[in-house]
């Protein structure tokens, strides 16, 4: 390929980043002009991370919730991120949540994030890339969407790649965790052990990216012998 073909891609490729971005700004924008009190979903992963620089970038008061478990400290480096956050004046509040079992289900954990001080209004980072379910939801729902609780959920990542998202991080030096500087942002990550059906899955790739911080977990939580 020619050097000129090479920049004209490369052109191409920035041209539709920054149309990517004007539009999920603009979602934004059009977000915090309806909502009265909308707060951000956090995760402290990228895909929150940049939907956190983009909210605040507009609206610099806008609180960001985010659920940790007792398991979460062996998972990843999630209040190290939360106080590098802080640390850029956001406004992170943290919602600790236990269960007795790693197979209990906590199913009105949503509720419980979304209960506190009467918010209208969320911003999640939903992407179609991520899953056929969530492609689905998004072309049927928009990314902006008013559910029959009357609480509206906003999804301004919507349409971008796992690169439009690195290119944010990377770009405005975001805090996120630290699996995405070790093994690529392709990674997906969570706050907790997951559901039955990629438990096993989940539990290998912490072994694989840390055995040592696994033989903690491990320790703490001995049912793991059986998964």
């Amino acid at each position: 390929m020619s050097v000129d073909r090479k920049s004209a891609l490369l052109n191409a490729r920035l041209a539709s980043h920054r149309r990517k971005v004007e539009k999920a700004e603009a979602v934004v924008k059009e977000a915090i002009s309806i909502g009265k009190n909308p707060y951000v979903a956090f995760s402290c992963g990228k895909d929150s991370a940049a939907m956190l620089h983009l909210v605040l970038k507009h609206a610099p008061d806008t609180v960001a919730r985010i659920i940790l478990w007792d398991e979460s400290k062996f998972i990843g480096d999630f209040d190290e991120v939360i106080d590098a956050w802080r640390a850029r004046g956001a406004r992170i509040e943290v919602l600790r949540l236990s269960r007795t079992s790693l197979l209990d289900k906590v199913s009105d954990r949503w509720e419980q994030l979304q209960s506190q001080d009467n918010h209208d209004m969320f911003f999640v980072g939903l992407r179609a890339s991520e899953s056929m379910a969530r492609k689905n939801t998004l072309r049927r729902h928009g990314q902006l969407y008013l559910a029959a609780s009357g609480l509206w959920r906003v999804c301004p990542l919507a349409w971008m790649t796992d690169m439009d998202i690195a290119s944010i991080v990377e770009t405005n030096d975001l805090p996120v965790l630290r699996v995405y500087k070790d093994h690529g942002y392709s990674e997906r990550t969570a706050t907790r052990v997951p559901r039955e059906q990629v438990r096993g899955e989940f539990l290998s790739a912490i072994q694989e990216r840390d055995p040592v911080r696994y033989l903690a977990f491990k320790r703490a939580f001995p049912e793991l012998e059986g998964m």
